[in-house]
């Protein structure tokens, strides 16, 4: 009984711990030096629901957050290479770095857009799609399948970069990606109570998976990954049940 515990903690709720914690010094990164330069040099859109920030602030930490990723890519799969038998180390490089690639492209990059000519030769300007809204739901299903069929030869630290990726993108989809699809399926009430709504069943769904796979005997390396479940539920409970936003 104690050895499961004990198996739990180490392989479950230390690796959701460290999500968090590498989540919550991303995001004081991030306003950091978002708010190092607020100056637009690109004029504002909305994009599928939001108004774009496109400041230099942004921009800097879209480059930086993605440099810094494919380091920590990188370095979570040669060091789990040379030692199979260690996880926590490639796990938190390897959940950092998918932690900044999500702020990059999820967080960053549909603030920022390129001039564009249509076929009548007039200008326009068209952003990088926003991930984390409906515009996302085709990309999403596609990497999840990459995900699941690849994963057992990705290596254990690439594994851990993209499950973090994956574990920011689902929890922000879950939320506003799907208030669309309820909207066309008959759903009357507004943004606000769905994003409660959705927040609750997220946490539900995803904490009884992430619990289940921790509680059963698969491998190690399965519950490391599976604790990314658990990263997806608290998010849910937090932004969408508690605070009531994403």
């Amino acid at each position: 009984m104690m050895s499961r515990v004990k198996s739990i903690f180490k392989d479950g709720v230390l690796p959701f711990a460290i999500m968090l914690i590498t989540m919550l010094l991303s995001i004081v990164l991030f306003r950091i030096t978002r708010a190092s330069n607020t100056t637009e040099f690109q004029a504002s859109f909305d994009v599928a629901g939001e108004e774009t920030n496109p400041t230099f602030g942004r921009l800097s930490y879209l480059i930086v957050s993605f440099v810094l990723s494919m380091i920590f890519v990188i370095s979570a799969y040669k060091l789990h290479k040379r030692n199979n038998e260690s996880l926590i180390l490639p796990w938190t490089l390897g959940v950092t770095g998918g932690t900044m690639l999500w702020q990059c492209i999820g967080e960053s990059m549909w603030h920022f857009g390129l001039t564009i000519m249509n076929d009548e030769g007039e200008l326009g300007f068209a952003n990088f799609p926003r991930i984390e809204s409906i515009q996302g739901l085709p990309f999403l299903i596609l990497v999840l399948i990459l995900f699941f069929s690849m994963r057992t030869k990705l290596g254990f630290g690439v594994a851990s970069w993209l499950v973090s990726f994956l574990g920011n993108w689902v929890g922000h989809f879950v939320m506003i990606g799907t208030f669309p699809i309820a909207m066309a399926l008959g759903y009357t009430g507004d943004m606000a109570s769905w994003y409660r709504l959705s927040g609750l069943i997220g946490t539900i769904i995803f904490g009884i998976m992430g619990l289940g796979l921790l509680c059963s005997n698969t491998k190690r390396e399965n519950k490391y990954l599976a604790s990314a479940c658990l990263f997806v539920a608290a998010g849910c409970l937090f932004y969408g049940v508690i605070k009531n936003e994403t």
